[in-house]
């Protein structure tokens, strides 16, 4: 059926783009991601201006990247994303629990919840990624894994499991990721000294917040098609 494809096709897009967002908060750019990035098409149009605005940007960067941009990012990564060489304050700690806490703590009830999901849905952090379960690389990786749920439960003909996975998407993205996201890209944004994370920021906040709005149609056109 015609809606299945298109709900297909639309998972698999987002899979592909929360996997490469996660990858970009996860570890500073390589050599050889910087290679396999530079190779994107990026999108003409898209629904949301801010949304084209990031793409522009990124790909505005990747024709004037300068003289040595894996190094240029590499100190931007620590400077933004881990505080390193800067005063308290003018860093973007990408967890959770840092925008969600009122002293702006790590490992807080935000942790908690994202553990409690991964737990329950069989998921465990990589040894070699040791940091709290509320980090934004692990929830990006966590709304990828119910993509894929709701893609597998489509390709079997089994309807209202994924429509159960797509609930449980739509449901994580807007309870445990909007909640605080927006803050986080904004402060990306302003203390990021490269245009290359101040559009990944721009992309990312724009990306979750027009999924979370299109799993809710899904939903809705899945379940007249169950019907």
């Amino acid at each position: 059926m015609e809606v299945i494809t298109q709900c297909e096709a639309v998972l698999a897009n987002q899979q592909f783009l929360y996997s490469l967002l996660a990858g970009l908060y996860r570890n500073e750019v390589s050599q050889s991601s910087w290679d396999e990035l530079s190779k994107l098409a990026f999108p003409r149009e898209c629904p949301v201006p801010v949304l084209s605005e990031g793409y522009r940007q990124l790909e505005a960067y990747f024709k004037r990247p300068g003289r040595d941009p894996i190094t240029d990012l590499a100190v931007d990564y620590a400077r933004v994303f881990l505080g390193a060489g800067i005063a308290e304050g003018t860093a973007a700690y990408p967890y959770a629990s840092v925008y969600t806490s009122a002293e702006r703590l790590m490992m807080q009830e935000a942790r908690d919840r994202a553990l409690a999901m991964y737990t329950e849905r069989q998921l465990a952090r990589s040894a070699e990624f040791d940091v709290p379960e509320d980090h934004l690389s692990l929830e990006l990786e966590f709304a990828c894994r119910l993509a894929e749920d709701a893609k597998l439960a489509l390709s079997r003909g089994d309807l209202a499991a994924a429509v159960t996975a797509l609930q449980a998407q739509e449901n994580f993205l807007t309870q445990e990721v909007l909640p605080w996201l927006p803050r986080f890209c904004e402060d990306v944004e302003r203390y990021s000294q490269t245009q290359f994370y101040k559009a990944v920021a721009k992309i990312t906040g724009a990306c979750v917040a027009l999924h979370a709005g299109v799993l809710q149609d899904m939903i809705a056109d899945l379940g007249t098609v169950a019907a």
